[in-house]
């Protein structure tokens, strides 16, 4: 059987280690604190002086004080704030006469994470800020701030997550892109492995597909490759509950059974790819690319699957990522397979099985 070459010790070891720890790095901030917002207060008030110091008491933002909204505005296109918190002129007036004072707030759509925090921060602070004053212009400044916000909205609603508490971005993003780079490194590891010319062969030779490759050969091949892709997910598993301490409510021996069904399926659609452009290593590789890269996207961790096209819908039921995302990540924060996993098992083994249909139905001649 022919031996790993250097390239495949690369996606093997190498490209995983360099992936996950990079990630790693990024996401080890996993809550956002301290985010520069631009202030800019036109009144001057008392009231608009409280409300800079709620604002800024906030753990997610905090503000630095600009004197015009140009400069706020040229501050925030240069990257030095990512925000702006603009005070009318008549803030406190219209407090004071029992107006409804319009607040000026701008952030960058297109950070959609720190814009969601300055959002979330800003919105929270306005509604106890806008309680208190109506406590205050309803009840003749006779009760306390504290008073005055539970006079003023007596009925509250506090949220308790069930799922990640702590409300920790990266245990909610990091998971779903780890099992979708682990997807991609395994297909494009089992292309790269199966399209390497034995020696002696010239660029004109069907690369794997030469003399002497029999089924019973290829399938040694994938499974040589087998032990190293576990390893892999052991890697990300490590990383995941260990370092960032996420919590696992689920069966270790499930998720390894459904890890196990994975990266079969991810090897397998690989192997399909390779018995489908036997001849060309690099288009075969690039299909690949093609086909798994926007895992993440498909994966329905930051946008609905009831929203996706059809096309959409269609891409993401031929990607293994996809199938074993609902189990696993249901299996870890809630402890349940929430889904139907004979539906995904069925996915899964179609897949599984796509490689020897191929194999049989056109190149079984080849190799007699």
């Amino acid at each position: 059987m022919q031996s790993i070459r250097v390239t495949t010790w690369w996606l093997l070891i190498v490209a995983p280690l360099v992936l996950f720890f990079a990630l790693s790095v990024i996401f080890k901030a996993q809550v956002v604190r301290d985010v520069p917002v631009a202030w800019v207060d036109n009144d001057h008030s008392s009231a608009s002086r409280s409300l800079f110091r709620q604002l800024d008491a906030s753990p997610s933002i905090t503000l630095f004080s600009y004197h015009s909204a140009r400069e706020a505005e040229v501050a925030m296109k240069a990257g030095e704030v990512y925000g702006l918190v603009m005070v009318p002129s008549h803030f406190g007036k219209d407090i004071m006469t029992r107006r409804q004072p319009v607040i000026r707030a701008v952030v960058n759509g297109q950070l959609v994470l720190i814009a969601k925090v300055i959002r979330s921060s800003v919105a929270s602070v306005l509604g106890v800020d806008q309680a208190i004053n109506r406590g205050v212009q309803t009840l003749g400044l006779t009760l306390s701030p504290t008073d005055a916000v539970f006079a003023a909205a007596p009925v509250q609603v506090q949220l308790s997550s069930l799922y990640n508490r702590s409300g920790s971005y990266g245990q909610f993003l990091l998971p779903a892109i780890f099992l979708a780079i682990w997807q991609i490194l395994i297909a494009i590891t089992t292309v790269v492995d199966f399209t390497q010319r034995p020696k002696g062969l010239s660029a004109s030779d069907m690369g794997w597909m030469a003399k002497g490759n029999t089924l019973r050969v290829m399938i040694k091949r994938q499974l040589r490759l087998l032990p190293w892709f576990l390893l892999q997910g052991l890697i990300a598993a490590i990383i995941l509950f260990q370092f960032f301490a996420y919590p696992m409510f689920g069966s270790w021996l499930t998720m390894m059974a459904i890890s196990l069904l994975f990266v079969m399926t991810c090897q397998a659609l690989g192997w399909s790819i390779c018995l489908l452009v036997p001849a060309d290593p690099a288009k075969a590789a690039s299909l690949t690319g093609a086909i798994t890269a926007p895992s993440f996207a498909f994966l329905g961790v930051t946008f609905p699957t009831s929203d996706m096209p059809s096309l959409a819908l269609w891409w993401r039921d031929i990607l293994p990522a996809a199938q074993s995302s609902e189990l696993m990540l249901a299996l870890a924060n809630y402890g349940v397979i929430s889904v139907n996993p004979l539906l995904a098992l069925g996915c899964q083994l179609v897949i599984i099985g796509l490689p020897f249909a191929l194999y049989y139905s056109v190149y079984r001649g080849q190799h007699s």
